[in-house]
C-alpha cells in the first residue's frame, strides 16, 4: 500500500458546526487527496497538520485558531496476494485505527457518538471521558461530486491540543517484563447492531479481572447467516499472570465472567 505524507499548508476555508462546536479542515485535505487521485495514486493514506479558525466573539480578531490533524484513507487496506483476497477500506477500518491510536496514546478507549456534519455522512464524534476531541466519517456524496471522485473516502480529524492534554494526564507506570506465557482466547458474539464496539470493550475490560492483559476487536461480520438487525464481532482476549503461569481454570473463570456480563447487559449470544 502506498503511504503518502503531506504537510499542505495554505489559507484554510474553515466553518463551524454549531451542533458540536467544531470547525473543520476537511475543505483543504480532500483537495490534496483529489490531486493524488488525478495523478493515478491509489490506496492512499494521508495526514495533514494545520491551523483551523473558528468564530470567537471575545477575541480582538473574532477568530480563534487551533491546530488540527486530519487523516484520510482511500482504496484497499489489503492488496491481493496468493492467499489473501483484496479488501476495501471502510469506515470500520478507520474507526479501529483511531481507537487503537487513542488507546495507545492516552490509555483510554474513545467513545463514538453520532453527530451532524455538513461535509460527512455517517459522522461520529470522537470523545474521551465525555469531551469531544474530533470526529470521523465518510465524505458525503455532494462533496465527492464537487471533487469528481467516484470512490469512497473516509476522514478523521482530531484537535492536537486535546491529544497532548490526554497524553500528559495519563498515569504512566513501568511494568516489568513477564517471562510467563500468555493465554489467548477468541470471543465471537452475535449482538444487536445498535451496540457499539466501545460498549462491549468496556464490559470486557471491566469484567476481565487482573490477568486480562489486552483485548481488541479483530473481526466484524454482517451477512446472510445473521439477522439484518444484528452483527457478529470477534475479540481477541490475552491473559497473563506476571508472577506465574496461568491455569486453564483461571482463564475459564475470567472468560465466563465476561460472557455472563455481555449476555446480561446486551443479550449477546456466543457464535
Amino acid at each position: 500500500i502506498l503511504v503518502l505524507y503531506f504537510f499542505f499548508f495554505k489559507p484554510k476555508t474553515a466553518y463551524e458546526i454549531k451542533e458540536c462546536d467544531w470547525s473543520s479542515d476537511v475543505c483543504s485535505s480532500d483537495l490534496v487527496l483529489a490531486f493524488n487521485l488525478r495523478h493515478r495514486q491509489t490506496n492512499i493514506r494521508l495526514f495533514e497538520v494545520g491551523q483551523v479558525s473558528r468564530y470567537d466573539a471575545d477575541s480582538d480578531t473574532e477568530t480563534q485558531e487551533r491546530t488540527h490533524i486530519a487523516l484520510m484513507q482511500q482504496g484497499l487496506v489489503q492488496t491481493k496476494q496468493w492467499n489473501v483476497l483484496p479488501q476495501k477500506s471502510t469506515l470500520f477500518h478507520l474507526k479501529g485505527d483511531i481507537s487503537n491510536f487513542l488507546k495507545s496514546l492516552t490509555g483510554r478507549i474513545p467513545e463514538l457518538a453520532p453527530v451532524k456534519h455538513p461535509e460527512l455522512s455517517q459522522a461520529l464524534a470522537v470523545k474521551l471521558q465525555g469531551h469531544a476531541i474530533g470526529f470521523i466519517g465518510k465524505l458525503a456524496p455532494q462533496r465527492l461530486e464537487k471533487l469528481d471522485i467516484s470512490e469512497s473516502i473516509f476522514y478523521a480529524e482530531l484537535r492536537t491540543t486535546d491529544l497532548e492534554h490526554a497524553f500528559w494526564d495519563r498515569q504512566k507506570q513501568f511494568t516489568q517484563y513477564s517471562p510467563y506465557p500468555v493465554v489467548e482466547r477468541d470471543l465471537s458474539l452475535v449482538i444487536s447492531d445498535q451496540i457499539s464496539h466501545a460498549q462491549i470493550q468496556k464490559v470486557i475490560e471491566g469484567k476481565g479481572g487482573n490477568f486480562l492483559k489486552e483485548s481488541y476487536l479483530y473481526d466484524l461480520y454482517q451477512g446472510n447467516t445473521i439477522a439484518k438487525s444484528q452483527k457478529s464481532l470477534t475479540f481477541r482476549l490475552v491473559f497473563q499472570n506476571p508472577d506465574r503461569t496461568l491455569t486453564e481454570h483461571e482463564v475459564d473463570q475470567a472468560f465466563n465472567r465476561i460472557v455472563r456480563s455481555l449476555r446480561t447487559e446486551f443479550e449477546a449470544k456466543l457464535r
